[in-house]
């Protein structure tokens, strides 16, 4: 929960400032771990290594929360061994979809349901008889793809992506939403979906012998929509002209990555992420220097994550673009020595998830919240204290004054404000809070101080 008081946040022509929050491991003998998805209350979905000979397991936060070993992990079904999660993979009440692999090496989309209870989507068929879920609604309704049964281009089939009913499996006569190509054959991904069931994703398009790969549009009720590519290279084979949508938001604007015209000393493959509509065009969103970015994620007010090379190929950054501006996420977090490389979603407050890099090389995954949010969730930690009202009113007046400050860029009045909140409650630390608990409220301070 995020307080009430905290809802608005820095204009889009602001530069923000971002705290970053490490969200831990999952337990065992965890290596790494990432973040792909979050919901507005702030839970965060994502996958580690947990052990030996095990490769993945999906997990899920509390709001605001380091991920818990002892609670956070999505458990197993009878015969499961491994589990992941893709981005989009949560929805605004704490619903999850993913996949297992079980004991037999068959992989299935599931759900992941707020009871606890965990629900086997099945196939469209096919050989193979395997499927994926890949987004979920707030209506329960799951999008991924699955190996299909296809007898038209003489019998070149693959994967299809499909959209189920609200909280039902897949039904295969009914939620293949089949490809691009006339008649339907080869592949299709389903990769984001948004509340009025609008898919997005890609799909073979152009040419049944030598396809290329379109991003796609299937909104409830119509045919597959092809949205195109940004641009062709002179001399690029059809193998390599491609373009995938990634996320689409409620409004309806999409966000993904597609090919585009570059010199020869470009790979032919390299990608620009892109900013589109049902209605077009595709607006290329440019790089943070490099040949190639993609965008994965967009929320209501129409920010943008995902990751770009920069400037020589050189590193991976994750980015944001707000206001018609990409920065560089690396630039807008202060106080880390972490290296942003990837993010992959973002929710209504400005939240982001995604991957770091330790200094070992390793995965870590992390919350980006705008400080603003920051002060905030540091408020809901003072509520859940349940402190007498006379403390608990002091010590949110103090963050309240932080985040109005923050919310018009007066960073050095939000550092007083949360100064203040520090010393009160140091004074306060073995009498009204707990030495414990005011060890806590002063690290998650002086994180955000760090940032601004």
């Amino acid at each position: 929960m995020v307080l009430t008081f905290a809802l608005g946040s820095l204009s889009s022509s602001a530069q923000p400032k971002y705290v970053v929050n490490n969200l831990g491991l999952a337990g065992g003998a965890t290596t790494s771990t990432s973040a792909l998805g979050i919901n507005n209350a702030g839970q965060v979905t994502g996958n580690s290594n947990v052990g030996p000979g095990v490769s993945s397991r999906a997990w899920r936060t509390a709001p605001n929360s380091p991920i818990n070993p002892a609670t956070d992990l999505i458990p197993l079904p009878t015969g499961g061994v491994t589990s992941g999660l893709l981005w989009n993979s949560i929805n605004s009440s704490g619903q999850v979809t993913l996949f297992v692999v079980s004991d037999s090496n068959v992989q299935h989309a599931f759900r992941f349901d707020t009871d606890g209870s965990i629900h086997d989507l099945g196939t469209l068929g096919g050989t193979g008889n395997t499927s994926r879920g890949f987004a979920i609604n707030d209506s329960g309704q799951v999008a991924g793809d699955s190996t299909s049964f296809v007898t038209a281009c003489s019998g070149i089939g693959g994967r299809n992506a499909f959209r189920t009913s609200p909280n039902l499996p897949i039904a295969p006569a009914t939620d293949g939403l089949g490809t691009l190509l006339t008649p339907p054959c080869r592949s299709s991904f389903a990769f984001g979906m948004n509340n009025v069931g609008d898919v997005v994703g890609s799909s073979s398009a152009m040419s049944v012998s030598t396809p290329q790969s379109h991003a796609f549009l299937a909104a409830p009720g119509h045919a597959m929509q092809d949205l195109g590519v940004l641009g062709v290279s002179p001399g690029a084979p059809d193998a390599q002209i491609s373009s995938s949508a990634n996320a689409i938001n409620n409004s309806g604007q999409i966000v993904g990555s597609s090919t585009y015209n570059h010199p020869a000393s470009v790979p032919f493959n390299a990608v620009h992420a892109f900013l589109t509509t049902a209605t077009g065009p595709m607006q290329d969103l440019g790089t943070l220097g490099g040949n190639s970015s993609s965008a994965a994620g967009i929320n209501a007010s129409g920010q943008i994550v995902g990751r770009s090379t920069t400037t020589g190929e050189v590193a991976t950054h994750g980015f944001l673009y707000s206001g018609g501006i990409m920065y560089d996420l690396n630039n807008l977090v202060t106080g880390s020595s972490m290296e942003i490389n990837v993010v992959f979603s973002i929710n209504d407050l400005g939240q982001i998830v995604g991957t770091a890099g330790g200094m070992d090389g390793t995965g870590i995954a992390v919350r980006l919240d705008p400080s603003d949010v920051a002060v905030s969730v540091l408020g809901t930690q003072v509520i859940n204290l349940g402190l007498p009202n006379g403390t608990q009113t002091s010590l949110l007046s103090k963050l309240r004054d932080a985040i109005a400050a923050i919310q018009i860029s007066d960073y050095s009045t939000a550092m007083g404000d949360l100064g203040a909140f520090i010393n009160a409650v140091n004074a306060q630390s073995g009498k009204k809070i707990s030495p414990t608990d005011a060890t806590a409220l002063i690290a998650a301070a002086n994180n955000i101080l760090s940032a601004l």
